[in-house]
Protein backbone atom coordinates (compact mmCIF):
# COMPACT_ATOMS: atom_id res chain seq x y z
CA UNK A 1 0.00 0.00 0.00
CA UNK A 2 1.13 3.55 -0.65
CA UNK A 3 1.43 5.47 2.56
CA UNK A 4 1.65 9.19 2.94
CA UNK A 5 2.76 10.80 6.23
CA UNK A 6 -0.44 12.55 7.19
CA UNK A 7 -2.36 14.30 9.92
CA UNK A 8 -6.12 14.56 10.21
CA UNK A 9 -7.31 18.13 9.75
CA UNK A 10 -9.31 18.82 12.92
CA UNK A 11 -12.82 20.14 12.57
CA UNK A 12 -13.12 19.10 8.92
CA UNK A 13 -16.24 16.97 8.41
CA UNK A 14 -14.55 15.39 5.39
CA UNK A 15 -11.34 14.74 7.35
CA UNK A 16 -11.03 11.19 6.07
CA UNK A 17 -11.20 12.52 2.50
CA UNK A 18 -8.89 15.50 3.02
CA UNK A 19 -6.50 14.35 5.71
CA UNK A 20 -3.24 14.89 3.95
CA UNK A 21 -0.71 17.45 5.11
CA UNK A 22 2.87 16.95 4.04
CA UNK A 23 5.82 19.05 5.00
CA UNK A 24 3.58 21.53 6.81
CA UNK A 25 1.77 22.27 3.52
CA UNK A 26 -1.81 21.25 2.70
CA UNK A 27 -2.05 18.90 -0.30
CA UNK A 28 -5.36 18.81 -2.13
CA UNK A 29 -7.07 15.49 -2.73
CA UNK A 30 -6.63 16.04 -6.49
CA UNK A 31 -2.85 16.48 -6.10
CA UNK A 32 -2.67 13.46 -3.83
CA UNK A 33 -4.60 11.32 -6.32
CA UNK A 34 -2.38 12.55 -9.17
CA UNK A 35 0.72 11.57 -7.16
CA UNK A 36 -0.83 8.21 -6.34
CA UNK A 37 -1.72 7.66 -9.99
CA UNK A 38 1.89 8.38 -11.00
CA UNK A 39 3.11 5.81 -8.47
CA UNK A 40 0.58 3.28 -9.77
CA UNK A 41 1.57 3.95 -13.38
CA UNK A 42 5.18 3.23 -12.49
CA UNK A 43 4.11 0.13 -10.58
CA UNK A 44 2.39 -1.31 -13.66
CA UNK A 45 5.35 -0.60 -15.97
CA UNK A 46 4.11 2.32 -17.98
CA UNK A 47 1.95 5.37 -18.13
CA UNK A 48 -1.16 3.47 -19.22
CA UNK A 49 -2.82 0.24 -18.27
CA UNK A 50 -2.02 -2.31 -20.95
CA UNK A 51 -4.80 -3.79 -23.10
CA UNK A 52 -5.67 -7.44 -22.74
CA UNK A 53 -4.89 -7.44 -19.03
CA UNK A 54 -6.68 -7.80 -15.73
CA UNK A 55 -5.71 -5.52 -12.84
CA UNK A 56 -6.46 -6.35 -9.21
CA UNK A 57 -6.25 -3.19 -7.11
CA UNK A 58 -5.90 -3.76 -3.37
CA UNK A 59 -7.94 -1.04 -1.68
CA UNK A 60 -10.75 -0.70 0.85
CA UNK A 61 -12.74 1.80 -1.21
CA UNK A 62 -12.36 1.78 -5.01
CA UNK A 63 -10.93 5.33 -5.31
CA UNK A 64 -7.78 4.35 -7.20
CA UNK A 65 -9.75 2.03 -9.49
CA UNK A 66 -12.19 4.79 -10.41
CA UNK A 67 -9.31 7.22 -10.92
CA UNK A 68 -7.77 4.77 -13.40
CA UNK A 69 -11.16 4.32 -15.08
CA UNK A 70 -11.63 8.09 -15.30
CA UNK A 71 -8.27 8.44 -17.07
CA UNK A 72 -9.15 5.66 -19.53
CA UNK A 73 -12.51 7.31 -20.23
CA UNK A 74 -10.79 10.63 -20.91
CA UNK A 75 -8.54 8.78 -23.38
CA UNK A 76 -11.67 7.76 -25.31
CA UNK A 77 -12.19 4.21 -24.00
CA UNK A 78 -15.68 2.76 -23.61
CA UNK A 79 -16.37 1.53 -20.10
CA UNK A 80 -18.71 -0.93 -18.45
CA UNK A 81 -19.17 -0.52 -14.71
CA UNK A 82 -20.69 -3.06 -12.34
CA UNK A 83 -21.31 -1.64 -8.88
CA UNK A 84 -23.16 -2.22 -5.63
CA UNK A 85 -23.98 1.52 -5.77
CA UNK A 86 -26.27 3.11 -8.35
CA UNK A 87 -24.91 5.23 -11.21
CA UNK A 88 -25.82 8.54 -9.53
CA UNK A 89 -23.90 7.66 -6.38
CA UNK A 90 -20.84 6.53 -8.35
CA UNK A 91 -20.94 9.82 -10.27
CA UNK A 92 -21.26 11.77 -7.01
CA UNK A 93 -18.49 9.90 -5.16
CA UNK A 94 -15.98 9.28 -7.94
CA UNK A 95 -16.90 11.66 -10.76
CA UNK A 96 -17.28 8.79 -13.23
CA UNK A 97 -20.16 8.23 -15.60
CA UNK A 98 -20.07 5.28 -17.97
CA UNK A 99 -22.14 4.51 -21.03
CA UNK A 100 -22.92 1.02 -19.71
CA UNK A 101 -23.69 0.61 -16.00
CA UNK A 102 -25.05 -2.32 -14.03
CA UNK A 103 -26.30 -1.80 -10.50
CA UNK A 104 -26.24 -5.02 -8.46
CA UNK A 105 -29.36 -4.74 -6.34
CA UNK A 106 -32.56 -6.49 -5.41
CA UNK A 107 -34.49 -3.40 -6.57
CA UNK A 108 -36.16 -3.91 -9.94
CA UNK A 109 -35.27 -1.44 -12.67
CA UNK A 110 -33.53 -0.82 -15.95
CA UNK A 111 -29.85 -1.88 -15.79
CA UNK A 112 -30.42 -3.41 -12.34
CA UNK A 113 -29.49 -7.01 -11.66
CA UNK A 114 -29.77 -9.13 -8.52
CA UNK A 115 -26.30 -10.08 -7.18
CA UNK A 116 -27.32 -13.76 -7.35
CA UNK A 117 -27.70 -13.59 -11.16
CA UNK A 118 -24.04 -14.25 -11.87
CA UNK A 119 -24.76 -16.31 -15.00
CA UNK A 120 -26.73 -13.45 -16.59
CA UNK A 121 -24.04 -10.96 -15.53
CA UNK A 122 -21.27 -13.12 -17.02
CA UNK A 123 -23.05 -13.54 -20.35
CA UNK A 124 -23.89 -9.84 -20.57
CA UNK A 125 -20.34 -8.69 -19.80
CA UNK A 126 -18.79 -11.26 -22.17
CA UNK A 127 -21.12 -10.11 -24.97
CA UNK A 128 -20.37 -6.43 -24.31
CA UNK A 129 -16.61 -7.06 -24.31
CA UNK A 130 -17.02 -8.89 -27.63
CA UNK A 131 -19.13 -6.05 -29.12
CA UNK A 132 -16.86 -3.27 -27.80
CA UNK A 133 -13.26 -4.44 -28.25
CA UNK A 134 -10.73 -2.42 -26.29
CA UNK A 135 -13.28 -1.48 -23.62
CA UNK A 136 -12.67 -1.24 -19.88
CA UNK A 137 -14.71 -3.23 -17.35
CA UNK A 138 -14.68 -2.22 -13.70
CA UNK A 139 -16.36 -4.48 -11.14
CA UNK A 140 -16.29 -2.72 -7.76
CA UNK A 141 -18.44 -5.26 -5.90
CA UNK A 142 -16.50 -8.52 -5.93
CA UNK A 143 -17.30 -8.96 -2.23
CA UNK A 144 -21.07 -8.82 -2.93
CA UNK A 145 -20.73 -11.31 -5.78
CA UNK A 146 -18.76 -13.72 -3.58
CA UNK A 147 -21.22 -13.35 -0.70
CA UNK A 148 -24.12 -14.25 -3.01
CA UNK A 149 -22.47 -16.81 -5.30
CA UNK A 150 -19.44 -18.23 -3.47
CA UNK A 151 -15.84 -17.86 -4.60
CA UNK A 152 -15.67 -20.67 -7.23
CA UNK A 153 -18.66 -19.24 -9.12
CA UNK A 154 -17.16 -15.75 -9.15
CA UNK A 155 -13.81 -17.13 -10.34
CA UNK A 156 -15.57 -18.90 -13.23
CA UNK A 157 -17.03 -15.51 -14.20
CA UNK A 158 -13.62 -13.81 -13.97
CA UNK A 159 -11.98 -16.56 -16.06
CA UNK A 160 -14.65 -16.16 -18.76
CA UNK A 161 -14.15 -12.39 -18.79
CA UNK A 162 -10.36 -12.81 -18.81
CA UNK A 163 -10.54 -14.96 -21.94
CA UNK A 164 -12.70 -12.31 -23.65
CA UNK A 165 -10.52 -9.37 -22.64
CA UNK A 166 -7.34 -11.08 -23.89
CA UNK A 167 -9.09 -11.82 -27.20
CA UNK A 168 -10.40 -8.23 -27.62
CA UNK A 169 -7.55 -6.23 -26.01
CA UNK A 170 -9.89 -5.00 -23.30
CA UNK A 171 -9.07 -4.21 -19.66
CA UNK A 172 -10.64 -5.55 -16.45
CA UNK A 173 -10.18 -3.62 -13.19
CA UNK A 174 -11.09 -5.34 -9.93
CA UNK A 175 -10.82 -3.32 -6.71
CA UNK A 176 -10.39 -5.85 -3.91
CA UNK A 177 -10.24 -5.80 -0.12
CA UNK A 178 -7.26 -8.09 0.42
CA UNK A 179 -8.32 -8.96 3.98
CA UNK A 180 -11.50 -10.73 2.83
CA UNK A 181 -9.60 -13.52 1.04
CA UNK A 182 -7.72 -16.57 2.23
CA UNK A 183 -4.13 -16.89 0.96
CA UNK A 184 -5.21 -19.65 -1.43
CA UNK A 185 -8.16 -17.67 -2.87
CA UNK A 186 -6.00 -14.56 -3.22
CA UNK A 187 -3.34 -16.51 -5.11
CA UNK A 188 -5.99 -17.91 -7.45
CA UNK A 189 -7.60 -14.50 -8.00
CA UNK A 190 -4.30 -12.80 -8.85
CA UNK A 191 -2.60 -15.53 -10.90
CA UNK A 192 -3.55 -13.94 -14.26
CA UNK A 193 -3.60 -10.36 -12.98
CA UNK A 194 -1.31 -7.41 -12.59
CA UNK A 195 -1.51 -6.43 -8.92
CA UNK A 196 -1.63 -2.80 -7.81
CA UNK A 197 -1.07 -2.27 -4.08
Amino acid sequence: MYECPCTVIKGDPMAEERKYITGGKHVSEEDLLRELKDKIAKKVDGRELKPGRMYVVFETKPRVSYLLLKDLLSAGKTAICVSRNNAERVMEEYGVQTELFIWLTGVAGKNNLPPTSIGILTRYLAEMIEKKPGCVVLIDCLDTLILNNKFPGVMRMIETLYDQLVKTNSILILPVMKEMFSQQDLAYLTRNAEVIE
